[in-house]
C-alpha cells in the first residue's frame, strides 16, 4: 500500500465553470494525474480560497462575495493502490 507521506503529490483545484470546481491530485514528479473529483459544494468567485490536505482528509476554505468565511471537509476513500496504477503523461 502506498501511503501519502510516502508519495509527493501536488493538489491543484480548478474552476471549469462559474460553480463547478475539480480537485486534482498529480505525482509531483511526473506531472501525471492520479485522480480527480468533483467538489459537491457549488463554488463561486471567491477572493481568498485555500486547499489543505493531510492523509485521507481535505479541507476547503473559502471567503464568500459577503465577506463570511464557509469551510468544507472531505474524508477521502481509498480508489486501488496507486503503486498498481499505470500513468502515462502524453
Amino acid at each position: 500500500m502506498v501511503y501519502s507521506e510516502e508519495q509527493d503529490m501536488i493538489v491543484l483545484m480548478s474552476l471549469q465553470h462559474a460553480d463547478l470546481a475539480t480537485i486534482g491530485f498529480y505525482d509531483n514528479w511526473t506531472g501525471c494525474l492520479l485522480h480527480q473529483f468533483a467538489l459537491a459544494e457549488s463554488v463561486e468567485e471567491a477572493l481568498e480560497r485555500s486547499i489543505c490536505f493531510y492523509l485521507d482528509t481535505l479541507v476547503h476554505v473559502f471567503k464568500t462575495p459577503q465577506g463570511q468565511f464557509e469551510c468544507y471537509v472531505y474524508k477521502l476513500q481509498a480508489l486501488m493502490d496507486l503503486a498498481d496504477k499505470n500513468c502515462s503523461t502524453g
